[in-house]
C-alpha cells in the first residue's frame, strides 16, 4: 500500500507540473497576440521583441503546400514546379522541398487551409513533447520550461516548420522499435524511411536500434539502402533543393557557420552601429528586422569551400575517435549514459544533430531535437552520485544557453557556436561509444 501511494503521489506531481508547463505555453501566446492587439504593433514585431526572427505570414514554412487555382501544379516534374512556385509565393522564395512533396502539391490544397494544417502541426508536437517528458521536480519543470519557451522552439512553431512533424514521427520511431514484434519493428522503419523521404536528415536515426536483435540490423540495412537508392535516383532534385535553400550564418548552426561569422566583419561592424542607434537609442521595435535583414543571407556561405572548418571538423572527429579508445575515463563516463529507458531517444537526439551539423548551415529550429536529450541526462543526475554529475548538469545546461542565445546571435561574434562545437563534439563521442560499444569495452579491458 505504501509502495503504490507514493507511485501515486510521484504521478500526481508530474501530471500537476505538466499542467503548469501547458498552462505557460498557453499564457505566452496568449501575450503575443494581446500585445500586438493593444500596441497596434504587427504579431511578427512582437515575435521579434521575444527574440523569435517571425515571417509576417504565421505558419510561413507550410504555406508553399497550398495554393490557389492558378498555381495548382499538373507537371510529373518537380522541377517545372519550382519557377511556378517563386511567381505564386508571397516572398518569391525558392522551392526546398523533398521530391515526395510533388504529391502533396497536386492535391491543390486551398490556402485556407494553411492555419488548420499549421495548428495541427503544432498540436502534434506539443502533444509528442509532454509524451516524451517526466517531471518529478522544480528544477526539471523550469529546465523544460525554458526549453519550450525558448525562441528555438518557438522558431521552429511560428515557421509551422515541418521538422514539427519530424519530431513525432521519430519518437513513433522510436515506440515501435522498442516492441518485440516484429511487425511492429518493421512499421517503425517505414515511419523513419517516410520521415526521411519528408527530409533527409530523418535517415540519420536508422541505426539507433542496430545492436538490438537480428530483427533490427536486417530492418535497418534495408531501410538506409533503400534511402541511398532513393537518393541517388533523385539526385538531381535534391541538389537543386539544396541549392535553394536560404543558409545564413545567424540563426543556424553548422560545421561551416562559425567561420562564416567572421568573413564579413566590415559589413556586420555597420550593422551592429545601426542596430545600437535604432533598436537601442531610439527604441523602434520596427527597424529590429530592417537593421539585420541586409546581413543575414551572405553569398559566402554558398561560395565558399570553409577550408578551415572541415579541417576542424575531420580533427573533432579524429579526437572524438582518439578520447574514446584511448581514456578509461571517456569509456566509463559515457557507459554510464547506456542502457537507461530514455538512452534510445538520446542517441537519436545525438544521430541528428551530429548528422546536420555535418550538413552545413541548419536554422536554428532544428535545434529542438536536442530536447531529446534532456530526459537521459536528468534520470542520469538523478540516479548517479558520481563525480560525472556535474557533465551532465553542464551539457543541459550549455543546451538551454544556445536555445537562448540563438537571437542574439548576430552580435555574439560566435560565441554560441563554440558552444554547438562542443556539444557536437560530446555527442560524436557518444555515437561512436554507441556503434562499437561491444568491440571497445574488451579492448579497453
Amino acid at each position: 500500500m505504501i509502495l503504490y501511494s507514493n507511485k501515486k503521489s510521484k504521478n500526481n506531481n508530474t501530471d500537476y507540473f505538466k499542467k503548469y508547463l501547458l498552462f505557460s505555453i498557453i499564457i505566452y501566446f496568449f501575450l503575443i497576440f494581446f500585445l500586438s492587439n493593444i500596441s497596434g504593433i504587427e504579431t511578427n514585431k512582437i515575435w521579434y521583441f521575444f527574440g523569435v526572427p517571425a515571417n509576417n505570414f504565421l505558419f510561413s514554412d507550410i504555406y508553399p503546400f497550398f495554393v490557389n487555382v492558378d498555381c495548382k501544379i499538373v507537371s510529373d516534374n518537380l522541377i517545372d514546379y519550382y519557377n511556378q512556385f517563386k511567381n505564386c509565393d508571397p516572398w518569391n522564395r525558392l522551392f526546398n522541398y523533398m521530391p515526395i512533396w510533388l504529391h502533396f502539391l497536386k492535391l491543390g490544397i486551398n490556402q485556407n487551409f494553411v492555419y488548420l494544417f499549421g495548428f495541427l502541426l503544432v498540436a502534434i508536437y506539443y502533444f509528442s513533447f509532454f509524451k516524451l517528458i517526466t517531471i518529478k521536480s522544480k528544477n526539471n519543470f523550469y529546465i523544460y520550461l525554458f526549453l519550450i519557451l525558448s525562441p528555438v522552439s518557438m522558431l521552429a512553431v511560428e515557421r509551422g516548420n515541418t521538422d514539427l512533424l519530424i519530431f513525432s514521427l521519430i519518437l513513433l520511431f522510436l515506440y515501435f522499435c522498442r516492441s518485440k514484434s516484429f511487425y511492429k519493428i518493421s512499421f517503425g522503419y517505414i515511419i523513419i524511411f517516410f520521415a526521411s523521404l519528408i527530409k533527409f536528415y530523418p535517415i540519420f536515426v536508422v541505426f539507433v536500434f542496430f545492436k538490438k536483435n537480428i530483427e533490427n540490423k536486417f530492418l535497418s540495412l534495408m531501410t538506409f539502402i533503400l534511402f541511398v537508392f532513393y537518393f541517388f535516383y533523385n539526385f538531381d532534385q535534391i541538389n537543386i533543393i539544396k541549392q535553394n535553400t536560404l543558409e545564413s550564418p545567424f540563426f543556424s548552426y553548422g560545421y561551416n557557420v562559425f567561420e562564416s561569422n567572421f568573413l564579413d566583419l566590415s559589413t556586420r561592424l555597420n550593422a551592429y552601429k545601426d542596430f545600437f542607434y535604432n533598436f537601442v537609442l531610439n527604441k523602434s521595435l520596427i527597424n529590429f528586422q530592417e537593421t539585420i535583414n541586409p546581413f543575414i543571407y551572405p553569398s559566402e556561405l554558398k561560395n565558399n569551400y570553409f577550408i578551415v572548418s572541415k579541417i576542424l571538423f575531420l580533427f573533432s572527429i579524429f579526437l572524438s575517435f582518439i578520447l574514446f579508445f584511448k581514456k578509461k575515463e571517456f569509456f566509463s563516463f559515457y557507459k554510464l549514459i547506456n542502457y537507461n529507458n530514455y538512452y534510445p531517444e538520446m542517441i537519436s537526439g545525438a544521430f541528428i544533430f551530429c548528422g546536420t551539423f555535418i550538413l552545413g548551415a541548419n536554422w536554428d529550429y532544428r535545434l529542438i531535437f536536442l530536447i531529446l536529450l534532456v530526459p537521459n541526462l536528468i534520470l542520469l543526475i538523478e540516479k548517479n552520485k558520481s563525480e560525472y554529475k556535474k557533465y551532465l548538469k553542464l551539457l543541459i545546461y550549455s543546451v538551454l544557453l544556445i536555445f537562448w542565445l540563438s537571437p542574439f546571435s548576430v552580435f555574439i561574434f560566435g560565441f554560441d557556436e563554440i558552444l554547438i562545437w562542443i556539444i557536437f563534439l560530446f555527442l560524436t563521442i557518444l555515437i561512436v561509444n554507441h556503434l562499437f560499444f561491444s568491440f571497445c569495452s574488451k579492448l579497453i579491458k
